[in-house]
């Protein structure tokens, strides 16, 4: 399929995207189905294992890549590399993960691709690249109908577990997640969603009532954009995440999320430093989104998945984190003119990264608490359950501040500001580590923060 895709794309560059397309369609599908084909998984291991560096050296050095873009192929890397793990974890217990998953990146991935590319209008964005309402049509309806009807097929596939409700919010979710993609990683999220939910099954299934979330959701995230809170990208993340938690056995777990970004938005809207006047805050991006409720998402789709509850309370302490740290950095910057290092409490240049101030400590502190007293007055954790959860979001926005002193890139702006951003510098880094930015210091700092609770509620047995 690699020698057709080449011989077309060479001898007939009219095609445009046809000859990439016939090798994704047919190769992810010899993928799905390989599963049935093949039942020795340990087969299926080694091939897609040896594949695997054998791709990506290919991509890394250019000798694969998308010619009318430059880009390298990625794509081909992400979807090995999820297959490896899907038919690792999944392929001799419950194929139908791998074949499901599989199945509708090839398909409704693929064919969606070619609608926007030949039939596509209305071209938008979400903070990925760029997609037609005809191309994700597409990819809906195809998503739908692999879930619905694949199993009555083919006798050999099982039925996915849940309702017709169920099933076509799977097909909503992945569609949005497609959407809001870039750079071939839609290859990961795609089959690795699909998985989740399928995997989730019953457990998360609420029957018609499924199918009304995304339109809520979906509401409230317009309404987000429009009051210019969120990007595009921004508020398709914030959309997706609250699916996570509104669909699922306990949806009051929604609450942390909820005060978050509630709670954040208004911070970020207070009076401007040192002027009377509101200043506009930038749109929150995808990446924010993901970067401060990521690990949280994790962890209560781990909990979904396990049951451990201990994973429940680490989602929680995952969003009093990320609360705690935007409180100290909005009332800080508002509040006090100095910062001092974290170690050493050196006084800083305005806008270096890993400052700490004493309104700002004073505030993270004061916030660590809002979501544990609202899980203890919800019944989502106790009293002792709350009160470690804030002093664990106490520690976790003092890392952040750490990792923000020692790790966070450092560039100087040609104005005499610093930044995270090498784009926007007028020379070489100053200090930190390469791409390091404010965003991934949070996602590091809240990670840590849903793993230190974790492991000490599961100590505690």
């Amino acid at each position: 399929m690699l020698a057709v895709s080449a011989v077309l794309e060479k001898y007939f560059p009219g095609l445009r995207a046809v000859p990439r397309k016939i090798l994704h369609i047919g190769a992810i599908s010899v993928c799905a189905f390989s599963v049935y084909i093949i039942p020795q998984t340990e087969y299926i291991l080694i091939a897609s294992g040896a594949a695997l560096p054998l791709t990506f050296t290919a991509v890394r050095f250019g000798f694969l890549k998308d010619k009318r873009t430059g880009r390298r192929s990625w794509g081909m890397v992400y979807f090995i590399a999820v297959f490896w793990l899907l038919t690792y974890f999944f392929g001799a217990r419950r194929p139908e993960l791998v074949f499901y998953p599989m199945a509708v990146l090839a398909l409704a991935d693929g064919f969606a691709t070619l609608a926007g590319e030949y039939l596509g209008v209305r071209r938008y964005t979400l903070g990925g690249d760029e997609r037609s309402l005809t191309g994700s049509a597409v990819f809906f309806f195809l998503a739908a109908g692999i879930l619905l009807f694949a199993g009555r097929l083919f006798s050999f596939i099982p039925l996915p577990e849940g309702s017709v409700g169920f099933l076509i919010f799977i097909a909503v979710f992945l569609t949005f997640t497609e959407a809001a993609s870039s750079r071939g990683r839609d290859n990961i999220w795609i089959p690795a969603a699909a998985a989740y939910w399928l995997a989730a099954g019953s457990a998360a299934d609420l029957g018609t009532e499924a199918m009304l979330w995304p339109v809520l959701l979906a509401g409230a995230a317009y309404l987000a954009f429009r009051k210019k809170w969120l990007s595009g990208g921004g508020a398709a993340a914030a959309a997706l995440m609250g699916a996570i938690f509104l669909v699922s056995p306990a949806p009051i777990y929604f609450l942390p999320p909820l005060i978050f970004f509630g709670a954040g938005t208004l911070l970020s809207l207070l009076p401007a430093p040192r002027r009377g006047e509101r200043e506009k805050p930038p749109r929150r991006t995808a990446v924010q989104v993901w970067a401060n409720g990521g690990p949280g998402a994790v962890s209560l789709m781990l909990w979904m998945l396990t049951g451990i509850d201990a994973l429940a309370l680490a989602s929680v302490a995952g969003f009093s984190a990320a609360l705690s740290d935007t409180a100290s950095s909005e009332i800080g910057s508002r509040l006090s003119n100095k910062s001092w290092s974290a170690v050493g409490l050196k006084k800083l240049e305005a806008g270096v990264s890993g400052g700490i101030s004493l309104p700002g400590s004073l505030a993270g502190i004061l916030f660590a608490a809002v979501i544990p007293l609202a899980a203890v007055v919800s019944g989502l954790a106790s009293v002792p359950e709350a009160t470690a959860i804030a002093v664990i979001s106490v520690l976790s926005n003092y890392a952040d501040s750490l990792a923000g002193q020692f790790l966070q890139e450092k560039n100087l702006r040609t104005d005499g500001t610093w930044t995270d951003s090498d784009r926007e510098a007028s020379s070489g880094i100053r200090g930190g580590r390469p791409g390091m930015t404010n965003d991934a210091v949070n996602a590091l700092a809240v990670s840590l923060a849903v793993i230190l609770t974790a492991v000490v509620f599961m100590l505690r047995g």
